[in-house]
């Protein structure tokens, strides 16, 4: 497994906002996942174990398979924080957490490639 391209983006659950780093290959394709929680914490066992699961999955190739199995996995503290900012009228607040650490993981695959792409094409057309 060749890392070519890698980003760390920020997403916020309920305990703690999480550096998501997705490493990919020279096709863009996720081959490994670690996460990294802000000072507040988390659950770094449950967070060390969707990684080591996520990443053994991309590294078989199965990018697939780890997306489908981290789509609409909820946590209640996740869900409970936003219903308590939609109550408050802070909708868009709301929208900033993901509903889970999975469904954070979740989006850093789908969101890093991309921006990792477009990324190196906006480079690209600057030489």
């Amino acid at each position: 497994m060749t890392i070519k391209h890698s980003d760390t983006p920020e997403y916020k659950v309920a305990c703690c906002d999480l550096r998501i780093t997705v490493d990919c290959d020279k096709d863009y394709k996720p081959v490994r996942v670690r996460i990294q929680p802000n000072k507040e914490g988390g659950c770094i066992a449950n967070q060390d174990g969707l990684c080591h699961v996520v990443t053994a999955l991309l590294e078989c190739g199965k990018i697939t398979e780890a997306e489908e199995a981290l789509r609409g996995i909820k946590c209640g503290a996740c869900i409970s924080k936003k219903a308590k900012l939609k109550n408050k009228g802070r909708d868009d607040e709301a929208k900033e957490y993901c509903d889970s650490c999975a469904a954070a993981v979740h989006k850093a695959l789908k969101d890093v490639p991309v921006r990792l792409k477009e990324r190196d094409e906006k480079k690209e057309e600057k030489k």
